[in-house]
């Protein structure tokens, strides 16, 4: 989502690993996704891969309680909240 936002790779990182760490002191669990693998050839298309991923009201939640002390952080979570309350 970070870098759907605009945010460089780099912060994006950085950013994503301080929203884990506030997603875990506020208690709020990933919404539970399930995708199916493609090959190109087609071999394992019939298993799924559980993958987690927060909502976009999730993602508000956490911007929401994230307060990072560095600039470049401040700025991408300044951009990941405009982001998460446009879309």
């Amino acid at each position: 989502m970070a870098i759907a936002a605009g945010v460089d790779r780099d912060t994006a990182t950085g950013c994503a690993n301080g929203l884990r760490s506030v997603a875990k002191r506020l208690g709020v669990p990933p919404a539970l996704t399930v995708r199916t693998r493609r090959t190109a050839c087609g071999g394992r298309a019939r298993q799924t891969h559980t993958v987690y991923r927060y909502t976009l009201r999730q993602v508000a939640q956490l911007v929401a309680a994230y307060k990072p002390r560095k600039p470049e952080f401040v700025a991408a979570v300044a951009r990941i909240a405009a982001f998460a309350t446009a879309a």
